[in-house]
């Protein structure tokens, strides 16, 4: 949560550095030869990971504002690629 980084990610994925798609991911895996069984693994993995992930940020030495504000991006990007 850096107001001043538009950027979603430090590398170009698919073209993109924002607004990352699930197709993004998916384009990415096919240059980097991650077959099909794998990549659906893997998001099923990052799906049930959320949970997890809230409990974390819970746990941070955050203050609660940024607390509030990290699990709003960390759902919106969840939502954004699995649904």
């Amino acid at each position: 949560v850096m107001p001043n980084d538009k950027d979603e990610s430090a590398l170009t994925i698919h073209g993109k550095r924002n607004k990352l798609t699930i197709e993004d991911f998916n384009a990415l895996a096919v240059s980097l030869l991650i077959n099909d069984k794998s990549l659906k693994a893997i998001y099923s993995r990052f799906k049930q990971l959320l949970p997890e992930w809230i409990e974390f940020v819970g746990r941070s030495f955050l203050t609660s504002e940024m607390q509030q504000r990290y699990l709003q991006l960390l759902t919106a990007r969840h939502q954004r690629l699995f649904t």
